[in-house]
């Protein structure tokens, strides 16, 4: 049963279709599998004439990445690595990740973000106290970082971070 199920994945037509251009101005192709001949025929038409309106319309080529892949991608890239602050990043993404995680990242929208900061700065710490303006600040420089160096390699095609205020920050210590 398995074995039957596996050669009929084996069957299936490879298409390979354009996407987008690289820096060089080359055509950058996908590959995937599609069901019979005639689903075949159908996407592939679908996918070129796709290219075809980038093409003419100047929009980029964007995928449907959640906010958790590009966190997992953001987390993944060397110069994320060998930041002193790595851990910090990684901790941070956690929240973010939390409350984001399903989203798709390219129909994120500044009231989200907005929403986000109002629902954090309602929730307790690990402490038991209630979040810092502080702490939501870096968690939302954390969140444009991976949008702007997204919005770099061409994942998405705007930051839904600009133009949110921070909070502001009363830097005087409680001394309880």
């Amino acid at each position: 049963m398995i074995c039957e199920k596996i050669s009929d994945l084996l069957k299936l037509p490879l298409l390979i279709y354009p996407i987008k251009r690289d820096m060089d101005g080359k055509i950058v192709y996908a590959r995937e599998k599609v069901g019979d001949k005639t689903a075949a025929k159908s996407f592939l038409t679908q996918k070129i004439a796709e290219f075809e309106m980038r093409e003419r319309c100047g929009n980029p080529y964007i995928r449907d990445l959640t906010f958790t892949q590009l966190v997992y991608w953001y987390l993944d890239q060397p110069g994320t690595k060998r930041k002193c602050s790595y851990n910090k990043d990684v901790q941070r993404s956690r929240n973010l990740k939390r409350y984001f995680g399903n989203f798709i990242a390219s129909k994120m929208r500044s009231s989200d973000i907005e929403r986000y900061q109002q629902v954090r700065l309602q929730e307790n710490n690990y402490k038991g106290t209630l979040n810092k303006p502080a702490t939501i600040n870096r968690e939302l420089a954390l969140m444009k970082r991976i949008f702007n160096l997204a919005i770099r390699d061409e994942l998405v095609s705007r930051n839904p971070c600009k133009g949110v205020p921070s909070l502001s920050e009363q830097n005087k210590r409680d001394m309880v």
